[in-house]
Formats: C-alpha cells, structure tokens, sequence
C-alpha cells in the first residue's frame, strides 16, 4: 500500500513541477507558450465558424473600380467625400465613419502653387480667393451640413499628435477618434484599443469604434468609479485593465457585405431615392481591397471591416471573456490528479486518460469559446501531452526493468500466466517478506545412489537434467514454483507469490502426475536393473516467502517450520512403503476429491506433538 502510494506521490509531484515550469516560462514571456494560445484561439474561431453580422452597419469600400470610376487622383478625394457626406444627410443616416487621415498640407502646397503662377504673370486675386481654393473646401461646407442636420461624423487619427494639423481644428463639427488596433507578436490582430487619454486633461480619448457606437446608441461614455467603461448607464463588459477588448469576430473577411463607393456617389448625383436604404444606418468608408489589408483569426480582412466588428463588439456587449490563469491553474491541478490517478492504475490507463483529457480540455475550450469565453488552453494542454509523454516514458522504463527483474527471479520458477500477474502488481509488494499459507512440496528419487554409481557420469547429469525438465514443467502446470533442486530431489511450493483458491488441490493433482510421469519416464540401460521411484511430501501450513540471500546470489523462497517438516515427512515414504505422503492438513483441504489411506500419528524431529499422516491413493 506504502509503495502504491508512493507511486501516485512522485508521478502527482513531478506533474507539479511541470506546471510550475510552463507557468514560469509563461511569466519569463517564453514565445512558444503565447504562440500555442494565439494559435489555438485562432482554431477556436474557424471551428465555431462565423456568425450573424449586424445590420445596423454599412461599409462602403472605395475599391479599384471605385477609383477607377471617379478618377481622382490621392490627396483629391474630400470633395467626393463632401458629396458623400450630404448624400448621407439626404439618406438620414445615423452616423458616417470617414476611415482617412486627412493632411491640410495637400491644400496649402496648392495655394502656394497657383499663388507663384499668379504671380510670375503678375495677376492680382484678392487674398480670400486664394484663400477658399482647395479640396478641404468642399468638405468643410459638408461638415457644416452635417451639422445642421444632426449627422455625425467619425474622423480617423493615428493618435494625439494628429489634431495638431489645421485640418482638424477645422472640422470642429466632427469627433476626433483614434484607429489604433493592438498587434500581437505575429502580427495579428486579436485585441483592440478600446479608448486612451488625453495628455493633460486625463479625458477619455475614444477608437473610432466607441464613438460610434455612441454616436448610433446616442449615449455618451465615461468611466465608474471603479474603472469600468460605461456606454450611457450601460457597462462595456471584458474591457481590460490596459483597455483592450479582445474582438469577437462576427466572420473572415465579407461577413460584413461591402457596397463600392461609386454607387453611392452615382446614386447620389442620379437616383438619390435610392439612398433611403441608408437610413438609420452607421456608414463605414474606407479603402478596399489595395490597401489596409490586416490579419486576424479568419485570415485577412480590411481595416474597415475590422472596425465594423470592434463597433458591433461595443454595441452588443460581446468582447471575448478572457477568463485568465488562475482558472488555468486550477483545471491544470485537476486534470493532473485525475492522469496521475490513471497513471497509478497503469501505463494504459494513463495514456489513455492522457488523451481523452486532452480532447475533452480541448472540446470544453471549444464549447465555451461559442459563448464568447476565452479559457486558457495552452498551459493545460502543453502539461497534460508533456506529463503523460515524461510518465509514460517513464513507466516504461520502469515496467521493462521490473519485467526483466521478475523474469530473471521467477523465469525458471513459475510459469508465464504468473509471472504477468506479478507484472501487474509492485514488484516490492512480491519481493518483500510476507507470510502466507502455502503447501510445501518435496520430492525425491529412491534409490538414487545405485543409480548414479553404475552409471557414467555424463548419463547421470543428461537424465536428471531430464527428469527436473518435465517434473518442473508439472508443477508450473499447476501455478506451482519451484524453489531449489535438492541433488535428486526438488522443493516447490503453490499458493506464492501470486494467492490462488484451491492452491492444495493444485498441490495434490501434481503429485499424482509426478507419480504418473514416474510410471513412463525412460531409464537409461545399464547392466543393473533400475526402477524409477519418488517420493512426494506435501504439507500446508503458514511460511515466510520473499527475496532472500545475498548481494551476490539472491532467490525467491520459503522458510518456515512448515518447509522443515515437510523436509522430515517426506523421508517417511520409505518407512511406510508410500510414493505421496501428507498431513491432515492437506487432506482436510482438498474435501472428498481424492483417496487417502490413514498412516496413523507420528513423532516428527523438532516437533513437540505427532502429526497424523496420510497416504495418497488416487482421485475419485
């Protein structure tokens, strides 16, 4: 029990030590441990596959036929985008993302440009004609539109520095937003920066994305007491600490239908009652399938799209719920109790639990991953196939060492069936001390002594290698052992060290195939007559059975009084004219199945009281 427990101890132990080394190289930012993470949410969405997008955005892709079919070159879009603008007012459309960042350096190199022209051919303009030329312009005007009419416009930044540009001070009737997505190490965008601070005022500075959101929900934002962002009276769940959401992904790249933008541009100027599909609607406009192309999850998607599923992550409350390590931790512990537990009980066991709990830690990761949670997957993972691949290794190693251990004590002993008995239980438990109920037998050849000195000595050694070769092949026969060659004689005893019912029955069966195989074994021919005679002894009693000897020579035996005084009764066969001779012991054991003719009682050397013999007639 000691040595079981033990076992469970160190494979418990070293599965300890495994977690404390994944987590350590977890906080040590070892790469392979955040990678796997990554990696494997990535799987979690392609398994859960996409999802029902929100109707309530509408992106608009300036793609290559758009640009084709406007012509305009970069830098010159804001009037087209002025034109947009009023079309969206026309439309009542709820609010308008404008996924640019607008440079009123364009306006001012054009000014200068036409300023030196006018001037080399000496024209006069008035300073405000020169003044209201340019591309900004229109879009102004646009804004002001907007304005009057309540449409609200999103402006793109890449950060505070960006609204120290003219541009912006002009387009006072806009929110300023930043576009700011957070990469990972591999590029790929997993998370996104919900909102950041203004330097110095310590105001909220929203994405893109939560303007928005507010804007549509008409709901202003702020921060709780605690910290938390709220979006009207609303919490903003799974907002991290570092204000980043993990995105839920509604689907790759299209989930979101994209409408080119010269549609609408056309549509405008041709059929404007067509915009009504517009109406009530977030507008998102951006560059489309030439540039600002991104990897997430699904593979590749435009940076317009991704704001439609950060602004549909706000508007739903649906930011993956990231449960974090010490839920990790725990179901590591858990699961390492439960692979060490089908360790102890086997190799197979325990590569089988190996498995299974690595598919199911997987599926569970899998199933809560549809309700928009993220549980850690990595670490249990990595720890499950490295502890169930070290133990099995291990076990191993350790099984063929035993295996090689016990074949070597009891290979010539007992037989095969055994022998993987003992394999199945610790070996200590078989090699350490133990008493047990046994029935010894001895076994002997009358007469021996004649035998041997009339014959050559080679002959001799043939016929008892002969002769202990099919005696030792009866007894494995019946789960016997056999403990020591005696010069011609041999001790065995059953019942050890594997416990078996009806062991004396076994005993006694054997003894009446020895005297079976006494009846037809081959003599070698010699000028004397020779008749092959034994003499069994058997006897039941309690013995110390175990590994004993020294470092030199060691062998399984027993020891006892019960071996003595079998030794004693077996030289009575020849006293009583008997080839099997017990005691009342093995008698009273084996019931009415066999024959016995009573001896009597008789003194035994070494023993205080008589014992009551028996000899062996046959079965009935």
């Amino acid at each position: 029990m000691k040595s079981k427990l033990t076992k469970f101890i160190g494979i418990f132990l070293w599965g300890c030590v495994i977690i404390g080394l994944l987590y350590g190289a977890r906080i040590g930012n070892f790469p392979w441990i955040g990678d796997l993470e990554r990696y494997s949410i990535d799987k979690r969405f392609l398994i859960r596959g996409p999802r029902e997008p929100s109707r309530d955005i509408i992106i608009l892709g300036v793609d290559t036929p758009s640009v084709a079919a406007l012509d305009r070159p970069p830098g010159t879009w804001n009037p087209i985008h002025a034109e947009l603008i009023n079309a969206m007012i026309n439309a009542s459309a709820s609010c308008v993302f404008l996924d640019y960042i607008f440079d009123s350096r364009i306006d001012k190199v054009t000014r200068e440009m036409i300023s030196e022209h006018l001037a080399k051919y000496n024209i006069q303009v008035p300073p405000n004609v020169i003044q209201n030329l340019g591309f900004d312009t229109p879009l102004i005007a646009a804004f002001l539109n907007a304005r009057k009419a309540g449409l609200k416009v999103v402006l793109a930044l890449f950060s505070e520095k960006n609204l120290e540009d003219r541009i912006y001070w002009l387009f006072q009737v806009a929110w300023k937003a930043f576009i700011n997505l957070s990469l990972d190490s591999d590029l790929s965008i997993r998370r996104c920066l919900v909102f950041s601070r203004y330097t110095g005022s310590g105001a909220i500075f929203p994405s893109v994305s939560l303007a928005m959101a507010s804007e549509f929900m008409k709901q202003p934002f702020s921060l709780a007491s605690d910290g938390a962002l709220l979006l009207g009276n609303g919490r903003i769940n799974n907002v991290t600490a570092e204000n980043e959401g993990y995105i839920d992904f509604a689907g790759p790249r299209n989930t979101y239908p994209m409408e080119p933008y010269k549609n609408v541009i056309l549509d405008a100027r041709k059929n404007p009652e067509k915009l009504k599909r517009f109406a009530g609607k977030m507008v998102l406009v951006g560059p489309w399938d030439f540039t600002d192309n991104k990897t997430i999850p699904f593979g590749k998607m435009y940076g317009i799209e991704l704001h439609a599923n950060v602004i549909e992550n706000i508007l739903n409350n649906r930011f993956l719920n990231f449960i974090g390590e010490p839920f990790g931790a725990l179901s590591s512990f858990l699961l390492l109790f439960i692979q060490s537990a089908a360790f102890y009980l086997g190799i197979v066991w325990g590569i089988f639990s190996t498995v299974f709990l690595a598919s199911f830690w997987s599926a569970i990761c899998i199933g809560f991953f549809k309700s928009s949670v993220i549980v850690p997957f990595a670490i249990p993972f990595a720890f499950l196939l490295i502890h169930g691949v070290f133990v099995s290794f291990w076990q191993f190693y350790w099984l063929d060492k035993e295996s090689r251990k016990v074949r070597n004590l009891f290979g010539r002993y007992v037989n095969d069936s055994v022998i993987q008995t003992i394999l199945k239980n610790p070996l200590e438990s078989v090699l350490q001390g133990t008493r047990r109920r046994v029935c010894i037998m001895f076994v002997d050849i009358r007469g021996f002594t004649c035998f041997s000195e009339s014959r050559d000595p080679k002959e001799v050694v043939a016929f008892l290698n002969r002769y202990f070769e099919e005696l030792t092949r009866l007894i494995l026969e019946k789960d016997g052992v056999v403990d020591k060659f005696l010069g011609d004689g041999l001790m065995a005893f059953f019942n050890a060290p594997i416990e078996k019912k009806g062991f004396v029955r076994d005993a006694v069966s054997c003894a009446l195939m020895i005297r079976q195989l006494a009846k037809i074994f081959p003599i070698p021919s010699a000028p004397d007559s020779f008749t092959l005679k034994v003499g069994v002894a058997l006897h039941v009693g309690e013995v110390l059975v175990g590994n004993i000897g020294s470092e030199r020579k060691m062998e399984y035996t027993a020891i006892g009084d019960t071996v003595n005084t079998t030794s004693r009764i077996e030289s009575l066969n020849k006293d009583f004219g008997t080839d099997i001779i017990a005691t009342e012991s093995v008698k009273s054991e084996t019931g009415e199945e066999f024959e016995w003719k009573e001896l009597g009682e008789k003194a035994i050397r070494g023993k205080e009281n008589t014992v009551r013999l028996f000899s062996l007639t046959g079965k009935k």
